[in-house]
């Protein structure tokens, strides 16, 4: 743990921080906090009052007043890259993406490893249909540059019908992710109809 602390002190964003709060039952143990002065002399530590509650007390609170926290000051910092395809129904319901006349499914990425993520954040993209009903499938891939959907996981699929008397290629829709705590919000409009259908994901895991 201190090893993992060290390293990311290291990086050129954290160059100003000077105070250290240790959270959670885990930051109770009087050999972790020594252990972490030794390694972090030049660091301010502080164990929060009932540590052990500390974070679940700050979600309650985040859950009745979010307005209290300041947005920069809750930030995600993301796993894995998250983003999405748009596919025909045939390709979905092999299970698994194969190659097709059009080539590989493309992964269009929302937000990659390592990006920040404030509360309420979003990323929006706009694409046209290309089947009806069209399928937004969602992935998320540990690949740090995926270009094809081959090897990412599927978080969850949102069909999206296309309007009748107008062409396709005419029909454009905006999808939009939202980061900010452990759920990933999806929207996705269609800009012809006005029509918004929503996805919510536990990406927490």
């Amino acid at each position: 743990m201190v090893n993992h602390i060290s390293r990311v002190l290291k990086e050129e964003r954290m160059k100003d921080v000077g105070l250290i709060v240790l959270v959670v039952g885990f930051a109770e143990s009087p050999y972790v906090q020594q252990r972490n002065l030794q390694k972090l002399p030049e660091k301010q530590l502080i164990v929060a009052g009932e540590a052990g509650l500390a974070v679940l007390k700050g979600a309650v609170m985040f859950g009745q007043k979010p307005d209290m926290f300041h947005p920069e000051l809750w930030i995600t910092r993301m796993g894995l890259v998250y983003g999405l395809d748009m596919t025909r129904k045939d390709i979905l319901q092999k299970g698994k993406y194969t190659e097709t006349g059009n080539g590989w499914s493309s992964f269009h990425i929302y937000v990659r490893a390592n990006d920040d993520a404030p509360v309420d954040s979003k990323v929006t993209h706009n694409f046209t249909l290309s089947d009806n009903p069209d399928y937004v499938v969602i992935h998320r891939t540990q690949n740090e540059d995926p270009i094809f959907t081959t090897d990412c996981d599927i978080l969850g699929t949102l069909a999206i019908d296309a309007e009748n008397g107008i062409p396709l290629i005419e029909q454009k829709i905006q999808v939009t992710f939202m980061f900010g705590d452990t759920d990933l919000h999806v929207l996705c409009t269609h800009v012809n109809t006005g029509i918004v259908k929503t996805l919510t994901l536990d990406i927490g895991n």
